[in-house]
């Protein structure tokens, strides 16, 4: 049992938006009708997993928080693997749209689907 299932609720949230497939045109219709999106989600995700909890440091500490053992751990870790390789290649400065169009957003993506998938079924 999960000490703080709110915490996974909201991992879950953050993971689907990390999954979510962006294509440029996709991009190029929100800017044209930005409030047809309230809450893209993209920064908080980005803060949850580096800031607001120790989940791109240790993901293990989480176990028995609000993931449930260490296929999760580990599944998150790639992700966070993932988003460092693209801050890493191409900073922390750039918008949310910027990093949907670099390459290694698809590794990001994956590692997010995988995660949420590997959660899921848990």
């Amino acid at each position: 049992m999960i000490k703080y299932p709110e915490m996974r609720k909201e991992l879950l949230e953050h993971l689907n938006t990390l999954a979510e497939t962006h294509t440029k045109e996709k991009i190029w219709a929100e800017q044209e009708n930005p409030q047809h999106l309230e809450y893209d989600g993209f920064g908080e995700a980005i803060h949850f997993i580096f800031d607001d909890t120790c989940l791109a440091e240790n993901p293990s500490k989480t176990i028995d928080w609000f993931l449930t053992n260490e296929q999760e751990s580990i599944a998150i870790s790639a992700l966070t693997q993932a988003l460092n390789g693209l801050f890493d290649r191409y900073g922390v400065d750039l918008d949310k749209d910027e990093y949907l169009l670099k390459p290694e957003w698809q590794n990001v993506v994956q590692a997010a689907k995988h995660a949420q998938q590997l959660i899921l079924s848990n």
